[in-house]
């Protein structure tokens, strides 16, 4: 069974049910509709003074339905997936779309596939509990045994296994598995009095290869490096200085300072101060900003 069959399965729907509920969307005269089903499985797992103390288990599920019509959209979901609701949730969308032309979906179904950006080796759901254990315990007493100067750590490991299933009224459908797993790790340290924390993450589209002994010690470094810094900490002088953006936490910044400038439909609609600086130079030569997301480095 394909990948396409074992999530029709999992969603309880057929591809004959799909079409009718995108031609439900379209029936007010969209331009075009489409259809997502999601299922997210999360688990966490937290560390607080050497001992595990909370846990926490939850799904995601439902479907959401878009109809564009024009520079309008519409969009209903439900967390039910039956015929009778997401019947109900595509006339709620498809109600945004009033120009009278009755679009239909391909009789034909073009399954699309793409490269595989994520592979898993192991797969999240094969993992139980008392199998992440051991790294937040592993975490813990190498942290302590590392520097006297800890009070105290927090831990925290979670993973998010995440189905999803397309399908739009140009007769396109895909499906897609996204793993996901997250370590984070923080501590309290005292040195002659003073406190100071620190800490640091690790997230990754991985399965359960993730966690190893290795990614535990390249932690318990960098997060000891970053705490203790903090003590040689001085009050800075003020005034004008050069500042050196790192990566990360930067890009942020400049998306807010930015980036909302430079998004599609801002420009598209004309309310973007770029929207006639297409192909034109806006800054200096020395900037440069690269954004693709299927750059895996």
């Amino acid at each position: 069974m394909s990948e396409y069959e074992q999530f029709l399965t999992l969603f309880g729907v057929t591809e004959e049910g799909i079409k009718k509920i995108i031609n439900i969307a379209l029936s007010n005269g969209g331009n075009y509709a489409d259809i997502y089903f999601e299922y997210s499985v999360n688990n966490e797992l937290g560390l607080n003074d050497s001992e595990v103390n909370a846990a926490g288990y939850h799904i995601d599920y439902g479907v959401g339905i878009r109809v564009v019509s024009g520079e309008n959209t519409g969009y209903a979901y439900s967390e039910i997936i039956s015929m009778k609701e997401m019947e109900v949730a595509a006339k709620t969308a498809a109600k945004i779309a009033k120009n009278n032309t009755n679009n239909t979906v391909p009789i034909n179904v073009d399954i699309l596939k793409g490269d595989n950006f994520y592979p898993v080796i192991k797969k999240l759901d094969k993992y139980a509990i008392k199998d992440k254990l051991p790294y937040l315990y592993e975490i813990d007493k190498k942290l302590r045994d590392a520097d006297s100067r800890i009070e105290s750590v927090l831990a925290k490991l979670s993973d998010t296994d995440t189905k999803i299933l397309f399908f739009n009224s140009l007769g396109d459908a895909y499906t897609d598995n996204r793993p996901m797993i997250s370590f984070a790790v923080s501590c309290v340290m005292k040195d002659n009095g003073r406190l100071e924390s620190g800490g640091c993450a690790r997230s990754y589209r991985k399965g359960f290869e993730m966690l190893s002994s290795s990614l535990v010690d390249e932690m318990v470094r960098e997060t000891i490096k970053k705490t203790s810094i903090l003590f040689e900490a001085k009050q800075p002088n003020g005034g004008i200085m050069p500042v050196v953006m790192g990566a990360g936490s930067s890009g942020i910044l400049l998306h807010e300072a930015m980036g909302h400038a430079f998004e599609a439909d801002f420009n598209r609609k004309e309310t973007s101060i770029f929207c006639n600086k297409m192909g034109k130079k806006i800054c200096d030569s020395n900037i440069n900003i690269v954004d693709d997301g299927t750059v895996i480095n």
